[in-house]
This record gives structure tokens, C-alpha cells and sequence, in this order.
């Protein structure tokens, strides 16, 4: 197995207060795939095997989190075979500011697009797709 290790931020840790033990799980999940820009296209079934929980109970816990300020989900390009999560650092800021300002990112690095997978979860990436996603 190899070893993995995700960036939480403290602001992002106080916040888990608000979520259910599952819904922590399925964040942190997502964090292990997180790149330097904090996107992640992570599976539900990956998602599921790494949080412990059932792959059904995934897609409630991932909107949980898009609701409470952890991420955003952007759908990928047809074809692609999962979602992009782009994580957010603060999501005290995102959920309790007055004016929840919305900050445009974009991702200059490129997003790894999945090509190929076999049932051990080894996938094949195509490195020519940009992230434009906002806050």
C-alpha cells in the first residue's frame, strides 16, 4: 500500500464541527488526492474503500461538504470518468462571511485526466486538461 499523506488546514479542521464522522472521513479521502492547487478526481468507489463507508452513501457525503464550504464539485469533461473536488482552504470564510465573496482560481497546472482503469484502481493519466473553477 503505498503511503499517502494530505495538507488539512487548521481553518479547515475547525470546521469539521459542523460534519458528520463520515463526512470527515470523505474529506480527508479527498484530500489524499488532492495536487499542490487542491483540485482532486478522486472515484466514489476509491472514495468509499479510503473512508470506510459505502460507495451509496458517498454522493450525500460529497454534497455535504460542497454545502458546508469544503469543496466544489465541477463536473468533468464528457468522457472523463470522475468528477474534479476543488478543495477549499477556509471553509469557515466561505460559509460564515457576510458576502461569501467569490474569488476566481484558475489551475496552472495541468489536471491529470483518467484514460484507463483496471478493478485495482491503477489508472492511466492524460495530462492535457486546465481546471477553471471559482470560489
Amino acid at each position: 500500500m503505498t503511503k499517502r499523506f494530505a495538507k488539512i488546514t487548521e481553518p479547515q479542521i475547525r470546521a469539521q464541527r459542523r460534519l458528520n464522522k463520515d463526512a470527515i472521513r470523505v474529506f480527508e479521502a479527498v484530500a489524499l488526492h488532492a495536487d499542490s492547487e487542491g483540485s482532486a478526481f478522486p472515484g466514489m468507489a476509491t472514495l468509499a474503500s479510503i473512508a470506510g463507508i459505502e460507495r451509496k452513501n458517498i454522493p450525500r457525503e460529497l454534497k455535504r461538504l460542497e454545502t458546508e464550504g469544503f469543496l466544489r464539485r465541477l463536473e468533468g469533461p464528457p468522457g472523463r470518468l470522475t468528477n474534479t473536488y476543488l478543495i477549499n482552504p477556509d471553509p469557515e470564510r466561505s460559509v460564515t462571511s457576510p458576502e461569501r465573496t467569490l474569488v476566481d482560481i484558475e489551475m496552472s497546472s495541468p489536471v491529470r485526466t483518467p484514460v484507463l482503469s483496471n478493478e485495482d484502481t491503477t489508472v492511466l493519466y492524460s495530462e492535457d486538461t486546465t481546471v477553471r473553477g471559482s470560489w
